[in-house]
């Protein structure tokens, strides 16, 4: 039986120390305790991730996030990694996201406030995997493209398995983005229908450009 801050207290006078009461839970679990690791990041959860890929032991991670709430430092994916590593929970001075996906799942996430995928945030975010999803389809449609071109020597086959790799990397990397921002104006949950229109879409694209 996890015994509460109040009795604690009275067992330990002048040892136990609170924090203020601006968190707010966003997971599932919201009773969680133990040993805390912490960690400081400035809205870039890159380190975060790191830390949590790592295993946890019952450990709560506390975050100083600066009180930013420009860009969120948790949301599913770093949720998904506190179960998977073993963490006992996470409590970020900073912003949380994906708030809907949280709430179903058993992990324990305390933040100061929700700051989603809007906005500039919303554009940026696109561009980023726009730009992402050309360069990786570029680089991946040349090398498939040089494989088919020595291999049966026909040059437009080669040129058009470039283009169709090309087109279907770059829908994958928008539709990745633009399903869940799209499902979640909706009110939709991302987390559970992005996946069938994102495989869909991208199954319906590769096919209609090669063989278009």
């Amino acid at each position: 039986m996890i015994r509460s801050i109040c009795d604690l207290s009275d067992d330990h006078p002048g040892l136990v120390h609170t924090a203020d009461p601006v968190f707010h839970d966003y997971g599932a679990r919201r009773v969680f305790h133990g040993p805390i690791a912490t960690l400081r990041c400035h809205e870039d959860n890159l380190l975060l991730r790191r830390t949590l890929s790592t295993p946890g032991e019952g450990r709560v991670m506390v975050v100083d996030g600066g009180g930013s709430l420009r860009r969120a430092l948790v949301g599913d994916q770093l949720g998904a990694l506190l179960l998977q590593h073993g963490w006992a929970g996470i409590i970020v001075n900073g912003a949380a996201r994906d708030v809907e996906t949280l709430r179903n799942m058993p992990v324990a996430v305390r933040a100061i406030a929700e700051r989603d995928l809007e906005g500039q945030l919303a554009r940026r975010a696109i561009r980023r995997e726009a730009l992402t999803a050309l360069v990786n389809g570029a680089m991946i449609a040349s090398v498939a493209a040089l494989v088919v071109l020595a291999w049966f020597q026909d040059a437009r086959l080669s040129l058009l398995v470039l283009v169709a790799m090309s087109a279907t990397f770059m829908w994958a990397g928008l539709a990745g983005i633009l399903a869940p921002l799209t499902l979640k104006r909706l009110g939709q949950d991302p987390a559970v229908a992005s996946s069938v229109f994102v495989l869909t879409t991208i199954d319906l694209m590769g096919f209609f450009v090669f063989l278009g």
